[in-house]
């Protein structure tokens, strides 16, 4: 409850809730369209992926792709849908640790709970690349709520939402499995747990969930797990020893980073009443303590065990969706009632942040770009230039684009007809086609030259894999916005189609 003679009422705490959404939304939707010459990569390899409408890719399971695809044909744009696309997945997980809160805390302090994420930086400044990391904000956060509110009140309806979130989750990306161990310790561990476990909608909302990922696992199948030995590599699974010292090493600096994340959310609580020199309130007895502590350590512990024991590498952005439930831990565990005063305070030192980051971030990207000036490659350019080219040729749509992932991805979701990318030349890095498709429809084969003899290898290579290979050319594509950088020499060459009988 607010104190200093303020007898602020429930709605309003509602509509500064609705209002800080509407400002977070706009403002970061607006700063990285300002920003950004060129979209971000990691949002161009969704685009492109989400226009194929697969079951699955190479990397990650498919939801964050076809929402990237989904946003950017809608609105007939490659930039700022995506960005809006991101703020609300965002915009989502905020509303999902409200309705959390409320179900602990009073209203304002429900506020103050999700004020606070704004001071991690996965909720504003990095959230502005879409994918699957961001998606994951939203499908974690709303598992979350919808888990609590199943097992505090287990009904069919409860169960087959929550259901519904647990198959989103894991089709936003696999690693959500560290949120379903989780969450099926608190059950196991919690008399309300087994108390739910006891009825039949928990095995309901398990039915549900397999219903929502099962053209997923059979596409994996079909496709010889491919994204699982993408994680492997990442995990360096093949390098790792067991038991070595090293994983203690890389745990704690992978820990070490989330703490940096944090950090200025931890700070940002200090203007609140916190209970830092007493007990902190927790009751064991309490399913709301113990819910809320094992969401806020749980995935987190359960990865830095996973790095200890298999001694595996850990990248610090997998951290992205551990820390929704953060402040309302702090406000459920370690605040006395809150005081108008100190809300003001926080929300003033929340605005002046955000001015901070979102000035550095069109500093730092749109005003003053370092190499190696992603955010000024010329993905369009050289899009309308195959495009016209093969046009020109042949008079029809270009069916496929072939090369290195980035550049292929890029050409691709800039494209206005959309080729189909043919990544390294490989099936098993594009397992939505096949060789047999390019050699019968054609395609244009692109390759960013860098270094000399590499380069003569590979078109070598390509030359006496692909001896129909006609029109070999090197186009300058000069970068955006006058970068002082020389201008990106691209290899351009046609596969023509293949004439009807042959």
């Amino acid at each position: 409850m607010l104190k200093a003679g303020y007898r602020l009422r429930e709605i309003d705490a509602g509509r500064a809730f609705a209002l800080l959404v509407v400002v977070h939304v706009a403002l970061w939707t607006l700063v990285p369209s300002l920003a950004y010459h060129a979209v971000p990569k990691d949002t161009l390899e969704a685009i492109a992926w989400g226009r194929l409408w697969e079951f699955g890719y190479d990397k990650h399971p498919p939801l964050a792709a076809w929402l990237a695809a989904a946003f950017s044909d809608a609105f007939g744009a490659v930039g700022w849908p995506t960005f809006l696309a991101s703020q609300l997945a965002v915009a989502l997980c905020f509303w999902a640790i409200w309705s959390l809160a409320r179900s602990m805390l009073d209203p304002w302090r429900a506020l103050a709970a999700v004020a606070l994420l704004e001071g991690i930086h996965y909720y504003n400044v990095s959230s502005q690349i879409f994918n699957p990391n961001v998606v994951m904000l939203a499908t974690w956060a709303m598992l979350s709520w919808t888990s609590y509110r199943a097992i505090r009140n287990p009904t069919l309806a409860n169960w087959a939402h929550a259901g519904v979130w647990a198959g989103l989750a894991l089709l936003t990306k696999y690693q959500s499995v560290v949120l379903f161990a989780t969450l099926g310790a608190v059950m196991l561990s919690t008399r309300e747990g087994r108390r739910a476990l006891a009825t039949r909608w928990p095995w309901l909302g398990l039915a549900v969930a397999a219903l929502v990922v099962t053209p997923n696992l059979a596409w994996l199948a079909d496709h010889g797990f491919g994204p699982m030995q993408h994680a492997a590599k990442q995990l360096d699974l093949e390098a790792a020893e067991p038991g070595s010292s090293a994983g203690l090493v890389k745990a704690l600096g992978f820990l070490g980073k989330q703490a940096a994340s944090v950090l200025p959310a931890l700070l940002l609580a200090l203007w609140l009443p916190l209970r830092l020199w007493g007990r902190p309130v927790f009751d064991r007895r309490n399913f709301d303590h113990v819910f809320v502590l094992a969401l806020t350590l749980g995935p987190l512990m359960l990865t830095l065990l996973m790095a200890i024991v298999a001694n595996t590498d850990l990248v610090s952005r997998w951290g992205f969706p551990y820390f929704s439930l953060l402040g309302v831990a702090l406000l459920l565990f370690f605040t006395r009632p809150l005081e108008s005063r100190q809300l003001r305070t926080l929300i003033a030192s929340i605005a002046v942040l955000t001015v901070l980051l979102s000035s550095g971030l069109l500093w730092a990207v749109r005003a003053h770009p370092s190499p190696p000036y992603r955010s000024l490659f010329p993905y369009r350019p050289i899009a309308e230039h195959i495009e016209s080219g093969w046009k020109q040729r042949y008079h029809t749509q270009i069916p496929y684009v072939a090369g290195a992932r980035w550049l292929i991805l890029g050409a691709s979701a800039y494209s206005d007809e959309h080729p189909v990318p043919y990544v390294s030349w490989s099936p098993v890095k594009s397992p939505w086609m096949s060789e047999a498709e390019l050699q019968a429809a054609g395609g244009v084969f692109i390759h960013h030259l860098k270094d000399p003899q590499a380069d003569a290898e590979l078109l070598q290579r390509l030359r006496a894999r692909y001896p129909q290979l006609t029109q070999e050319q090197t186009v300058s594509f000069p970068y955006l916005n006058d970068a002082p950088v020389p201008a990106a020499q691209i290899w351009i060459a046609y596969l023509p189609p293949r004439a009807p009988g042959d």
